[in-house]
């Protein structure tokens, strides 16, 4: 599979960094623990979500560097992602025809996912550099953090981190709303 993509963009002006770094981004999407324990079908429709959510998480790193050389490399992997669907689609057999209304299927796909990853992920906690995101939320949710820090190292029995806290409170009032539920 990658050897056919360095001979995908052989031909063509591309980006080096670019294509290395879709390539990172389709061999992590390929690890087997995401078909196999993580619940992602083994299909085509399941490797395309696979890699446009690689590719989104990569560019939306890119988005927090301010620079022209991210906001190109960004357009790149863009520009490679369809260039590889493109080829997949013909190598199984899709002809000249079909193949542009496919990928432009793909293309409002891919903007459909985009649109719902930005929606279900609120950054709200970022490094002390402010480069890195370390805590993410889902709006609207009673209690969904995510944390790229370990919480539990600052607690103690009598003094847990605030983290902690906040997710039993939130336990006990969803358990209170509950009860009142049922009366």
């Amino acid at each position: 599979m990658l050897n056919r993509l360095i001979s995908l963009f052989a031909g063509k002006q591309h980006n080096p960094a670019a294509v290395a770094l879709y390539k990172c981004i389709v061999e992590q999407a390929r690890q087997p623990d995401f078909y196999t324990h993580h619940g992602v079908p083994d299909s085509l429709d399941g490797r395309f979500d696979m890699i446009v959510l690689h590719t989104f998480l990569v560019m939306r790193r890119l988005r927090t560097i301010a620079s022209q050389a991210a906001g190109q490399l960004s357009q790149d992997l863009f520009d490679l992602l369809f260039a590889d669907m493109d080829s997949n689609l013909r190598e199984i057999g899709v002809g000249d025809l079909g193949v542009g209304k496919r990928v432009k299927k793909m293309a409002q796909a891919f903007y459909g996912r985009v649109e719902a990853y930005e929606a279900g992920l609120t950054a709200t906690g970022l490094s002390p550099s402010g480069n890195l995101v370390e805590i993410i939320e889902i709006p609207n949710h009673p209690w969904f953090l995510a944390v790229q820090f370990h919480p539990e190292f600052k607690s103690k029995p009598h003094q847990p981190h605030p983290l902690f806290a906040g997710f039993v409170e939130a336990a006990l009032v969803r358990q209170a709303d509950r009860g009142r539920a049922m009366v």
